[in-house]
């Protein structure tokens, strides 16, 4: 699994994610999460931010946890960490 899709036309849908789970569920150590303005991914081991990338047309902030062992790229105007994800 390199992505997790909560679009689903509703906001508030959420997900937990750790380093171990993005590095045991992924080929590549990387994982995307797409969703609905106001979805909730809570991944607090992901504090460094990395430039913003696009991926088939959707900007994503790139976040890697302390290690650097795992990516997480979450779609601008999601939530993380109960902050919401704004371009930078």
């Amino acid at each position: 699994i390199d992505q997790i899709d909560l679009t689903n036309g509703y906001s508030g849908d959420d997900v937990s994610i750790t380093a171990s789970d993005i590095i045991r569920i992924s080929d590549n150590g990387s994982l995307f999460v797409k969703g609905d303005s106001g979805d909730e991914v809570s991944a607090t081991e992901f504090t460094v931010r990395e430039p913003d990338t696009s991926n088939n047309g959707t900007v994503f902030a790139h976040y890697t946890n302390g290690s650097g062992s795992a990516d997480l790229y979450v779609e601008l105007g999601l939530m993380l960490n109960d902050t919401t994800v704004v371009e930078e």
